[in-house]
């Protein structure tokens, strides 16, 4: 079964409480797993020191040893077997709880995350508008600078330096009067085609193919 990808925070306690449970069903499946491992390693060394106990009895003409070692790991096997069953359909349930919670709450949730969209766009737009100011700011003190160290031979003349830290393919630093156009573009990105979700393909349709199917 593959592992759903959550986000790391989300805003609807149901949906929250969803996600908890199945990183603590998941969590069991991995500890379950490497207890089952454990068991088998221990079950080997236990038949292999019950066939040697067993072989020297019989050279020896002793009481034939009961393998009880052997009978105690089966018996935890067996029990670390059922519980792996058990979480896998317990997974089951809960994808399936999921994929109902989503599809039934789907436009709602969607509008309400539209609204957060919206808020957190400005934030973003306050955030570069003053980030463009300061820098616009340190640009000028730097002219100013340049131009008090090399007057008289040289006039005041602002400029806009290139961001040497980024660099185009070809090695040239982006100058960022660009920079700053592309990101208050981003601001405002193009609003995406809507598309039908049940004409993508099945690897992209997200929560709407069945979650609980497992392989062949």
């Amino acid at each position: 079964m593959s592992r759903i990808a959550f986000p790391p925070a989300l805003p609807w306690p149901e949906l929250d409480d969803l996600r908890s449970t199945r990183d603590r069903v998941e969590g069991e499946q991995r500890e379950t797993a490497a207890t089952l491992r454990r068991l088998d390693g221990e079950r080997r060394e236990a038949v292999t020191a019950d066939r040697r106990a067993l072989g020297a009895a019989i050279v020896n003409g002793r009481k034939e040893p009961e393998d009880t070692a052997v009978a105690k790991c089966d018996a935890q096997i067996l029990a670390a077997r059922r519980r792996a069953e058990a979480l896998e359909q317990a997974l089951i349930e809960v994808d399936g709880k999921l994929t109902t919670l989503v599809e039934e709450r789907r436009e709602a949730w969607l509008a309400e995350q539209d609204e957060t969209v919206s808020v957190r766009r400005e934030e973003l737009r306050a955030a570069l508008a003053t980030y463009l100011a300061a820098r616009h700011q340190l640009a000028q003190a730097y002219a100013v600078r340049r131009w008090i160290a090399t007057f008289p031979s040289k006039s005041y003349s602002p400029t806009d330096p290139p961001l040497l830290a980024l660099k185009s393919p070809a090695g040239e630093p982006y100058y960022w009067a660009a920079i700053a156009a592309a990101l208050e573009a981003d601001v405002d990105p193009p609003a995406p085609k809507p598309q039908n979700v049940t004409n993508l393909p099945l690897s992209m349709q997200g929560p709407r193919v069945k979650i609980g199917s497992t392989a062949a």
